[in-house]
């Protein structure tokens, strides 16, 4: 994977051969990062913490998953450094008041911004931040290499928005100079809605 990073941030390739690399790269991290899931919905020791402390399931699950989304910031991080880009990934807020569907949520946000960053940005600065209060906002801006490659349509961004609206949320991106700016907010209480029957739950 590390061979693919350093491939797509390579200038003697042409802009769609480091395109496809950055693309295999982010393919071979999304594959990681669900083992890691697997790693850590079987590991034994969250059983025992639950046992030995009387802390509720709800809770081990949100803490859990507090963990894996700092871990895909850790990585996301490593792999866009690798990359050549510059920049970071904070979170504003305690990720300890959103339950356990907001923060899956913000898990699958974070990973579709970071690869539209890999597939259409250009090494060089980048931001991304999580903000919570009365909603949860993700934003992320980036340097993209050409206008025509915007990241306006494809399965990542449709599926972006179905998940978006199923959480009467908003998607709002825009360019600013050479500057993609993505915008993703969704209201707090978090209630998931069915995008066919318009039903809560």
């Amino acid at each position: 994977m590390l061979h693919m990073r350093r491939n797509a941030a390579d200038p003697q390739f042409d802009e769609k051969s480091r395109a496809e690399f950055a693309s295999l790269a982010q393919n071979a991290g999304d594959a990681l990062r669900k083992v890691r899931d697997i790693v850590h919905d079987l590991s034994p020791d969250e059983q025992t913490t639950a046992v030995s402390t009387g802390v509720t399931d709800e809770n081990i699950e949100r803490n859990n998953i507090i963990q894996l989304l700092r871990e895909d910031i850790e990585h996301s991080e490593s792999m866009l450094r690798d990359l050549g880009f510059t920049g970071s990934i904070s979170v504003r807020g305690d990720l300890r008041t959103l339950p356990t569907p907001a923060l899956e949520f913000a898990r699958t946000v974070l990973t579709e911004l970071v690869a539209n960053i890999i597939r259409h940005g250009e090494p060089a600065h980048y931001l991304v931040q999580i903000y919570i209060d009365s909603s949860l906002r993700i934003e992320s801006r980036n340097r993209v290499r050409t206008a025509s490659q915007l990241p306006h349509s494809g399965h990542g961004v449709a599926a972006l928005r179905r998940a978006v609206a199923q959480h009467h949320g908003t998607v709002t991106a825009q360019l600013d100079g050479d500057t993609w700016h993505t915008v993703v907010t969704v209201p707090l209480p978090f209630f998931p809605t069915n995008i066919y029957t318009g039903r809560k739950g």
